[in-house]
């Protein structure tokens, strides 16, 4: 298991909660959790150094070229990257990874992702973290398409499971309804599969209300 956030949301307790799950879950069902987190350059290592001195300070002869595949294309996108095995406090050893689109972009263009994943290399890195995009649209699918974030939900844990596990059904029985409708080879919206399923559900209630109407009418 591995979980993937952005730096708004890489807090010391959502690295510690996954810390924690992973010795729960590996004592009871061998599952582990790992992190890949974007984080901000104001975390600090266990020197009580910053991140953000590393950054500035790092030369750029240290940065490599590394070549990734796009998500669900064969075309490479080429990053300068630097990794490196670091303490961060309150979170313990971690491998963090400074990349940057273009060699000579300063400090503040250069992203950062942290991970506890075992001796993970650069390449690795970048394409779990990347995965991270496709989240971004499931969620903008649900929230859109599906109403999450609708239902009157406060912060108790059961109910917002409940209103997220609902938004995933009703997602989940659009893809088998309108199987059909999703092409192979192409792009495809979970708003126009919704979109069909609703004309469907119309069209089939008028041809029944039209052969109830025949029935009354010939009776």
């Amino acid at each position: 298991m591995i979980v993937l956030c952005d730096s708004a949301y890489a807090s010391t307790e959502n690295f510690q909660y996954v810390i924690t799950r992973n010795k729960m879950d590996w004592k009871q069902f061998k599952i582990s959790w790992y992190f890949c987190f974007a984080i901000a350059k104001t975390v600090k290592f266990a020197d009580n150094k910053s991140l953000r001195d590393l950054c500035r300070h790092l030369k750029k002869g240290f940065y490599r070229k590394t070549f990734i595949s796009g998500i669900n294309t064969r075309r490479q996108r080429c990053y300068w990257t630097f990794s490196k095995t670091v303490q961060l406090r309150d979170v313990g050893e971690v491998t963090i990874v400074l990349s940057k689109i273009r060699r000579n972009c300063g400090p503040k263009n250069v992203k950062v992702i942290v991970t506890n994943l075992p001796n993970p290399s650069v390449k690795t890195v970048l394409k779990i973290y990347q995965k991270r995009f496709l989240i971004e649209v499931l969620f903008r699918e649900l929230k859109s398409g599906m109403g999450l974030g609708k239902q009157q939900v406060t912060k108790n844990e059961k109910r917002i499971e409940n209103s997220i596990g609902c938004s995933v059904i009703a997602y989940l029985l659009i893809l088998k309804l309108q199987s059909k409708d999703i092409p192979k080879d192409k792009s495809w919206s979970i708003f126009a599969l919704r979109e069909n399923f609703r004309h469907r559900v119309y069209q089939s209630q008028a041809v029944h209300d039209y052969q109830l109407l025949e029935m009354k009418n010939a009776a």
